[in-house]
């Protein structure tokens, strides 16, 4: 993938697509950490007022990341992020996240390193520009036209929950902001503690809009 902007035209194509081949008449966006940050770039940059989404669900969206070089790209120039994004050598990055932090469920971490369709192994350009895209994306508001809904935990250790927090408190602050205390990663595949108030939160959220 030469830029993150072609994950951002590739969602695009698809509610094209969509809208065009099966007549959508309507839809609902739904983006969980890198999929977050995706759609709330589609939301910010494409969009468009005669195919609006009805609701937009963001799950532990990449506001930031965390750690030093996460706070790093928080505050650095927007140029030099996207300098850095653009280096022509990629290599393949181990232990950058930690995916035993995805859930308080260890069979969660068991199964994403059984299944054969996931790279442990993140390359330096995608990470590189992941960040550099969550720094210009939420360096300003995504000015959602519509009901906004946001969930992460306290405790999320692959995207940075106090950035996210921050963000949707003081800058997109007409979102509906759920905080699991202590939650992971992944709080669809939450230990039950954490994992039915999110689904809670998430059936309260879009499903009458589902099913209406």
């Amino acid at each position: 993938m030469e830029s993150f902007d072609k994950y951002v035209e590739d969602l695009e194509d698809v509610v094209q697509f969509l809208q065009g081949t099966y007549d959508m008449k309507r839809h609902i966006l739904f983006g969980h950490s890198m999929g977050g940050l995706i759609t709330s770039a589609y939301m910010q940059e494409r969009a468009t007022d005669d195919f609006y989404p009805e609701k937009v669900f963001l799950s532990s969206p990449a506001v930031a990341a965390t750690g030093l070089l996460g706070e790093f790209f928080r505050y650095s120039p927007l140029k030099f992020n996207k300098l850095l994004a653009a280096a022509p050598v990629s290599v393949k990055l181990a232990g950058v996240l930690d995916l035993k932090k995805l859930s308080h469920d260890p069979r969660v971490y068991e199964n994403y390193v059984k299944d054969p369709l996931n790279r442990l192994k993140i390359h330096s350009h995608l990470f590189l520009e992941i960040l550099a895209k969550s720094r210009e994306v939420f360096s300003k508001p995504l000015r959602i036209k519509t009901d906004l809904y946001v969930a992460i935990g306290t405790e999320d250790e692959l995207v940075n929950p106090k950035a996210c927090i921050e963000y949707f408190k003081k800058i997109e602050k007409h979102a509906k902001l759920y905080v699991s205390e202590g939650g992971w990663h992944e709080l669809h595949n939450e230990i039950e503690r954490y994992r039915v108030p999110y689904l809670e939160f998430l059936e309260e959220s879009i499903m009458d809009s589902i099913f209406n």
